[in-house]
């Protein structure tokens, strides 16, 4: 009787060792690829966010109480395009700085930005985290996207679908608003990304400008 407990009992083990060595099944490997990536991918964004630089002093880009407006040749230095491609445009509004460029495709792009009060700093902050979680999501569907600046500690929110980039800093209860158009009345995809890169070359150069 002792004898055949004890055998009952090495092959249970048997059993279960054998049950726990079975390979899992494509579909609970599949659950767990995508989990793991899953992870991965909020750990990159939170990170991505966590990971800009301590900010530099941009206090006389970000107010409302200075002027900000580049000059034709600061533009023509940003974009790397020539100084007699670039004019001042018309102003409708005295906070904004306006310029209209002619693109090496010979179409016309009108520029202008300018600072926008926001709200408060943790207003900023919350909203950068909630726009960089969205930023995979929203690039496949309408354009938008947020990137660090080439200062690392300044983030770069675009819109090509609105034609806008805002400059924001959480240190900073103030946006620099910047936006692009075209004389034309439609354009291509390539035309709204070339535009977006030039408008981002324009910032990040403000950015350079400005930092101490």
């Amino acid at each position: 009787m002792k004898t055949s407990i004890l055998l009952l009992f090495i092959v249970s083990n048997t059993w279960l060792m054998c049950e726990n060595d079975t390979p899992v099944n494509s579909s609970n490997s599949k659950v767990n690829k995508e989990l793991k990536e899953t992870l991965n991918e909020s750990t990159s964004l939170s990170d991505s966010f966590l990971g800009a630089k301590k900010s530099a002093d941009y206090s006389s880009l970000f107010t409302q109480d200075k002027n900000i407006c580049l000059t034709i040749d600061d533009v023509s230095k940003a974009t790397g395009l020539p100084i007699y491609s670039i004019s001042e445009g018309e102003k409708f509004n005295k906070l904004y700085c306006y310029f209209d460029i002619k693109l090496p495709d010979g179409s016309m792009m009108k520029y202008s930005y300018t600072a926008m009060k926001y709200g408060e700093n943790q207003n900023m902050k919350k909203e950068l985290k909630n726009l960089e979680k969205d930023k995979k999501f929203k690039k496949k569907s309408f354009g938008m996207f947020t990137e660090l600046s080439e200062t690392s500690d300044t983030y770069l929110v675009h819109s090509r679908l609105r034609g806008e980039i805002r400059i924001m800093n959480s240190n900073y209860p103030v946006i620099i608003l910047t936006k692009y158009s075209s004389i034309q009345d439609k354009l291509t995809k390539e035309q709204k990304i070339e535009r977006d890169v030039y408008a981002t070359k324009i910032a990040n150069f403000l950015l350079l400008k400005h930092k101490i």
